[in-house]
């Protein structure tokens, strides 16, 4: 009696190969689209970050009356890029705002009477705030200070969070000096504080806070990459630091590398594909993309400077 051989059920080592080329064929093409997925979502949540950004702010001009605060103070010296308001002492927008970001008991911890570098301020200085943090960027850890990716619209040059509130084009809502100044000379005073009622450009048409990014290397000067965003809560850990420039020749991811020797530490950037979010002092999230024409840029951060605004 003849006995018929059974066919093997198990695959061929050419069908094995065959099968684990489709995979990799398969996984190769899904996992730039699950890239992308996770970054659109994180792209979200950085906006959802900056949209509750915005609410604070709102939330605490009802507290003060309309009166836009500085980005921060800086300590003493012989020019408006270091003189204060009020001497040695010097607290940025992103602790004032702490509160109305779900971070009261921190806010509660600042020791508003000496300077944010001193000892008494150590625990808060180390402390991170969730809202403040993209979660596209690059996390860069130091012993002394808790990073940050929302810079407050400061100024139109070089140095982001130095500058005065006044009607030059490209002066931000947010600035190291109180009240508005006219330019002279000589300089006059027109209001003791800035406020809300001297966005005269429009609230929808003027930026709030955008983005840098620690660790990315749009800043060419040897030095700065690291020290962008570097402290929420000290505003003089780095010049462009808590602050940021909008001027043509320094637009999102994009900054002039030489301008007239200062090496844009006020720039914006951002780990997002294609540009910036930012947020307008009317609450609106909006995404800024790297090709924004120069003189839009600057006219999103003037207050004062009667710009026509659209198309970007």
């Amino acid at each position: 009696m003849a006995f018929r051989k059974k066919r093997s059920l198990g695959f061929t080592l050419v069908e094995l190969l065959v099968v684990i080329a489709i995979i990799g064929v398969l996984v190769g093409l899904l996992l730039p689209a699950i890239q992308q997925a996770r970054e659109a979502a994180r792209r979200a949540q950085c906006a959802n970050n900056l949209k509750q950004i915005g609410t604070a702010l709102h939330n605490y001009l009802d507290t003060t009356a309309g009166v836009i605060p500085r980005a921060v103070n800086h300590s003493t010296g012989p020019n408006c890029c270091c003189v204060t308001d009020n001497g040695e002492v010097g607290h940025t927008i992103h602790s004032m705002l702490l509160p109305f970001v779900d971070r009261q008991n921190l806010y509660d911890q600042i020791n508003f009477d000496v300077r944010t570098n001193h000892a008494n301020n150590t625990t808060v200085r180390r402390s991170v705030v969730t809202a403040y943090m993209c979660p596209s960027a690059l996390v860069i850890r130091e012993t002394n200070y808790a990073q940050h990716n929302y810079p407050a619209a400061t100024s139109s040059h070089g140095y982001g969070v130095c500058g005065i509130h006044g009607s030059r084009t490209g002066s931000g809502a947010f600035a190291s000096r109180w009240g508005l100044i006219k330019e002279g000379p000589p300089p006059t005073v027109v209001d003791s504080q800035m406020r809300l009622r001297n966005v005269t450009d429009g609230l929808s048409k003027t930026i709030a806070f955008s983005e840098v990014a620690k660790g990315l290397d749009y800043i060419v000067e040897a030095g700065q990459i690291n020290r962008m965003g570097r402290s929420w809560f000290d505003g003089n850990a780095a010049y462009g630091n808590t602050g940021f420039t909008t001027h043509p020749i320094s637009t999102p991811n994009n900054p002039e590398p030489n301008w007239g020797g200062v090496r844009n530490h006020g720039a914006v950037g951002s780990y997002h594909t294609g540009g910036v979010n930012a947020v307008l002092l009317d609450g609106t999230v909006r995404f800024v993309g790297n090709g924004i024409e120069g003189n839009t840029w600057q006219a999103l951060g003037s207050v004062q400077g009667s710009e026509i605004v659209e198309g970007y």
